[in-house]
């Protein structure tokens, strides 16, 4: 039972995951990947809750059957009853069961070769700016003092300009 829920649930995250952010890429290459990854993903999630919903009916059907018929006097076919009706319960979980995994690794490899394709496209733009314009006032004090304390004196300022200790100068 905990296989089943948490490929469902990783399934689903990966789902939204994907839907959320597919559409921020910039060209977006191989998108019949993606399709392909979501459809997967979709039904193994539906066959994820059929297989939950197989195993519910599995046991309910002891309580349905051998429980409620327990006072026949025939408890040979009564148990022969519930063994047919989770046989027949079993076909179906079963194709929920191999409709889940069988989603989800067509979904995974698909959303694998999507990822794969666009590494690229998602890489983080560098800005073309020179480190000199990057620098604020704060971070080299030794540097930039005379500049501030020649400012203030043009200006007639009183003010004193405000030393901070850069991090590299206390080790």
């Amino acid at each position: 039972m905990e296989l089943i829920k948490g490929l469902l649930a990783i399934a689903a995250a990966l789902f939204a995951f994907t839907v959320t952010f597919g559409p921020t890429l910039k060209p977006i290459a191989w998108k019949w990947a993606m399709w392909m990854g979501w459809s997967g993903l979709a039904v193994s999630m539906v066959g994820g809750l059929v297989h939950l919903l197989g195993w519910d009916h599995f046991y309910k059907s002891y309580l349905d059957i051998n429980w409620r018929r327990r006072n026949e006097p025939d408890q040979k076919a009564v148990g022969q009853a519930g063994d047919d009706a989770r046989d027949a319960i079993d076909v179906w979980r079963r194709a929920g069961m191999s409709a889940q995994f069988a989603g989800f690794v067509v979904g995974v490899a698909g959303v694998g070769l999507f990822a794969g394709a666009n590494i690229e496209n998602a890489a983080a733009k560098v800005e073309s700016t020179s480190a000199a314009a990057q620098c604020c006032c704060q971070c080299d004090p030794a540097a930039t003092a005379p500049t501030r304390a020649a400012s203030a004196a043009a200006a007639g300022s009183n003010a004193s300009a405000v030393l901070v200790p850069s991090p590299s100068a206390s080790r």
